[in-house]
């Protein structure tokens, strides 16, 4: 057996934006007062009551109007609040200990109302509930583990009604000066929200998102629900596909886009990046309206998994699973005064800062940056998205063909079989190939679909994903590439995998390389490790080693190469993941291999 010894040099690593993990994971359980059947009588909260400035249909059509003007989809208006923890609620005590403090907020008239927390630090023994009126939609519990080390910020998603309760149950040993809480914002929600009808009282009089035609959203009756599309190939794309819920404190708003979680090629086990991938004009700050770049803006965004109907025509309500709080990983160049399409660019790529639970069943998809070919009508083959128009539950729209431009892929309804239809809200969302792999992003739409509502449109142009791939390859923080393929292996596809990275798998440019050159054992106690070459022709093959954060650890150059044995001595490296990039000057393959001394 030939041996070769492979030369370790270090080199640095690409600039790690994760922070301390917090997020909206509850932990479930229900409020001592709610267990314990206290009645509002033994607590009785103190009340905050707010003004509610959406207290007619034609004030929630000005803000309607408005997002049509500013290309946003407007879901809910902000109010200032000043609840606070102690001196906002009041104090119970029970024979145990234990401690309850209770608050609650009223604004008469709203259909569900969501909390912005602009200073959530809860010590260890503290769980934070938040409920409606009657207790049959509760949230919770929030616990340390939700505290955000970085800026304090939390955000809760709304609560049917028009009263909302924020319990905390305090364990004896706790020192109460410990706790901050302090509620700054509200947000009325008027879009979005009837999977909450389920949770009301019938006495509380005329639900705002009342839903005669059962579409739970006012997407009409030309949305399909994603649950009606039955290709089973598709399944990945709709569980990659998720709603984002922004905050913007200049307008005092809440407007809503949609996204599809995203895969990496630097993906293990062990370093499972949850990346979201949106359009860029989904998001921008309170001042310049330029787009943000720092990870406290995302403190407050809600990412929802799930928001859709278990089976299609079912009556049932929808359900949701939500996650709070990401890190910002890049964008394209953006100026919210420019409107979509006179953008350069239109992507943004965030990191969830949590992997998102197994339970909720969610993918990180695929994507080709390919030149795609245009899928002739009845072949079978479609492009398929799927999105929240409106903020409804999902919905999914599918066409036999597409037509291209330079930075845009461009579908259009009717026409050429495309089925379903897009609305405000669609923007952020993934069109998919056949192959579960997204090839572009909804930025802009035109035109109307007649016997539809207003601002349902028959032109989408979805920025291409290869655009935003390869946008400026100098900076890290303004293309795809350097976090989807931190290891620099040249791939132009990637598979989907699901949230924990489980069943990864390495993508390969090349049949040949990928069966051609093999490593063993894997893993590896020692570091050694065995390459055997079995290719058809002689070729010039380089190796190169990258670890989990995408730093080159070493290369190696082996010249006409066809068949053979070889010994590898990778013990200068620690136990962990490695990548090794082989590539003979035209093809690339990648394989994982794992140290474990």
């Amino acid at each position: 057996m030939k041996r070769l010894l492979l030369s370790v040099a270090m080199m640095a690593s690409l600039v790690n934006l994760t922070t301390s993990a917090s997020a909206q994971i509850a932990t479930g359980g229900l409020p001592l007062s709610v267990s314990k059947n206290l009645a509002a009588s033994v607590i009785q909260p103190e009340t905050r009551a707010y003004s509610n400035p959406l207290n007619s249909e034609e004030a929630i059509n000005e803000i309607r109007q408005q997002g049509q003007q500013e290309q946003k989809q407007y879901v809910a208006k902000v109010i200032g609040t000043d609840v606070k923890f102690p001196e906002s609620g009041v104090f119970h005590y029970l024979d145990n200990g234990q401690i309850i403090w209770k608050a609650q907020i009223h604004i008469e008239g709203a259909p569900a109302i969501g909390l912005y927390l602009d200073n959530f630090d809860l010590p260890k023994g503290v769980n934070m509930y938040v409920y409606n009126a009657n207790a049959s939609q509760i949230l919770g519990a929030y616990t340390t583990e939700n505290v955000s080390p970085e800026d304090k910020l939390f955000a809760i998603q709304p609560v049917q009604g028009n009263y909302v309760n924020i319990e905390l149950n305090i364990e004896p040993f706790v020192n109460l000066n410990d706790i901050s809480l302090s509620i700054d914002n509200a947000a009325i929600h008027f879009e979005g929200i009837s999977y909450l009808e389920q949770y009301r009282n019938p006495s509380e009089g005329v639900f705002i998102g009342a839903d005669p035609f059962g579409l739970q959203g006012r997407g009409a009756e030309c949305m399909i629900d994603a649950a009606c599309y039955s290709a089973s190939d598709a399944d990945v794309a709709k569980k990659a596909s998720i709603q984002t819920l922004y905050l913007d404190k200049r307008g005092q708003l809440v407007s809503m886009c949609s996204a599809s979680m995203i895969n990496s090629l630097g993906n293990t086990k062990e370093n499972c990046n949850n990346y979201v991938l949106t359009a860029s004009h989904c998001q921008s700050n309170n001042l310049t309206r330029l787009g943000d770049t720092t990870n406290s803006a995302f403190s407050q965004v809600l990412f929802r998994f799930n928001f859709e109907k278990l089976a299609c025509d079912a009556k049932n309500r929808a359900q949701v699973d939500v996650i709070s709080a990401a890190n910002f990983v890049a964008r394209s160049e953006y100026d919210g005064r420019l409107s979509a399409s006179g953008m350069p660019g239109d992507f943004l790529l965030l990191e969830l800062r949590i992997r998102v639970p197994s339970s909720y069943n969610a993918m990180l998809a695929g994507w080709d940056i390919n030149d795609q070919l245009v899928y002739p009508v009845n072949t079978g083959k479609q492009y398929v998205g799927f999105h929240h128009p409106s903020g409804d539950i999902k919905k999914v729209s599918w066409h036999n063909t597409i037509l291209k431009s330079t930075k845009h892929i461009t579908i259009n309804f009717p026409r050429d079989g495309s089925k379903g239809a897009v609305y405000g809200g669609t923007s952020g969302s993934g069109l998919f190939n056949t192959d579960n792999r997204i090839v572009g992003i909804a930025s802009t739409a035109s035109g109307a679909v007649t016997d539809c509502p207003n601002n349902t449109y028959n032109s989408l142009n979805y920025y291409k994903f290869a655009s935003g791939y390869n946008y400026d390859l100098g900076i890290p923080t303004r293309n795809l590439k350097a976090w989807l393929d931190p290891f620099n292996t040249g791939a132009t596809t990637a598979n989907a995998t699901n949230t924990q990275c489980e069943g990864l798998s390495i993508v390969s440019l090349d049949e040949g390389l990928e069966k051609g050159v093999n490593f063993y054992p894997n893993p590896s106690n020692t570091g050694l490790l065995n390459v055997k070459f079995d290719l058809e022709n002689s070729q010039n093959v380089k190796l190169e080693v990258f670890n989990v954060m995408g730093a080159k650890v070493g290369e190696l150059k082996v010249n006409n190469i066809t068949k053979g044995d070889y010994a590898l001595d990778l013990t200068n490296l620690s136990s962990g993941v490695y990548m090794i990039k082989c590539s003979n000057g035209t093809a690339v393959s990648t394989k994982k291999v794992t140290i474990a001394k």
